[in-house]
């Protein structure tokens, strides 16, 4: 009658009466194989559950892998400026693993604030090679705060000096953010109502001089094409303005194109 009652009700848990703990452990004593079946059941179960977790873990990585850092030095004046790729996509790696109401977009997140969320991780996931990371990061950027700088000679006079800051640490970036995004799948669970915040808005002038170069030959490469147009303004022969404007465009969409490659190379996002 009671079983009936909690059944109508929803719930089919009845409170064990005494002897009942005794007899179940005398069934596994005596029937081993039954205990056994159930343990391949609910591993079984467990599969399923971290399968299904796994395949929507997969969709909101796969779209935080186009920022994963590459190894292309960067243009800064400290390991905080070089350092802007993987800062920013841990940042957004975390998120994915923090609860919705907790969860803020911080875009000037620091690597030392990085370090700290990272350092949850092992815990909240069960993965202890976050632990490792978060120690090599911590390494490695103390590191790179005392190697980068250099006193270089400036101009013409060496007595000049100037004290300059290289990217030595760009492979080492790359590197730990292939191993974060390995982590991060082998981690699964998510938290509830994942979401991949946007990259945080940086200087692509500063941060990748290659395409700094390029973008300001646009308007330089442009112009000059224009002006071969120029002579002929002090000559009685037809200036041919629709080849001089051809070329020019030909020039502006060409350059323009080798831009946006080149961006894509810098930071895929």
């Amino acid at each position: 009658m009671a079983y009936q009652h909690l059944e109508a009700s929803g719930n089919r848990l009845l409170v064990r009466r005494p002897g009942e703990a005794e007899e179940v452990q005398a069934i596994a004593k005596q029937h081993p194989d039954r205990l056994q079946a159930i343990a391949d059941q609910v591993r079984k179960q467990q599969d399923i559950t971290r399968e299904r977790a796994r395949l929507a873990a997969e969709e909101e990585l796969a779209k935080l892998d186009h920022s994963v850092p590459n190894a292309r030095p960067k243009n800064g004046y400290g390991p905080e400026a070089c350092w802007v790729d993987l800062t920013d996509y841990l940042r957004r790696l975390l998120l994915l693993f923090t609860e919705p109401r907790k969860r803020t977009n911080p875009d000037a997140a620091t690597m030392k604030e990085i370090l700290v969320g990272l350092a949850r991780l092992p815990d909240l996931t069960g993965v202890t090679g976050w632990q490792q990371l978060t120690d090599d990061l911590a390494a490695a950027y103390d590191k790179a705060q005392h190697d980068g700088w250099e006193v270089t000679p400036t101009g013409a006079d060496t007595s000049s000096m100037a004290e300059a800051y290289f990217d030595r640490y760009a492979g080492f970036r790359a590197e730990a953010g292939q191993r974060a995004a390995q982590l991060a799948r082998q981690s699964v669970f998510l938290a509830g109502n994942p979401v991949v915040f946007p990259p945080t808005a940086v200087d692509l002038d500063r941060y990748d001089p290659p395409r700094s170069h390029y973008r300001h030959a646009v308007p330089v490469s442009a112009a000059c094409a224009s002006a071969l147009a120029v002579p002929w303004l002090f000559t009685d022969a037809a200036v041919p303005w629709l080849w001089v404007s051809m070329y020019s465009i030909v020039v502006f969409l060409g350059l323009l194109l080798v831009i946006r490659s080149v961006a894509a190379q810098a930071r895929p996002d």
